[in-house]
């Protein structure tokens, strides 16, 4: 995700850091909600930190807020590698009503 933070950046985009994933993302859906429109995003990375913003995703869901969250990937490679961070995140945000 860095090369995609690095492009937001040279394109003019502003840029909020945070220490964790959850309230990024809780950040980006009340701005959204707020503005009336999809005005700010979040990007994460692969695995754990992809599962931290989950619990914003849901809060979105439920309550109609637009929200666009972005996660790194785990090169298809290290499929079944062990690689570090390796948990698809993909599988844990599936809605199954």
């Amino acid at each position: 995700v860095y090369e995609t933070f690095a492009a937001c950046a040279a394109a003019g985009l502003r840029l909020i850091g945070t220490r964790q994933q959850q309230p990024a993302a809780l950040m980006a859906a009340a701005h959204n909600y707020l503005s009336g429109r999809q005005k700010a995003a979040t990007i994460v990375s692969t695995g754990v930190p992809a599962a931290n913003a989950l619990g914003a995703i849901v809060v979105a869901r439920d309550n109609c807020w637009p929200l666009v969250v972005l996660a790194g990937a785990v090169p298809i490679a290290a499929t079944g590698a062990d690689y570090f961070m390796a948990l698809d995140a993909v599988e844990l945000a599936a809605y199954n009503d």
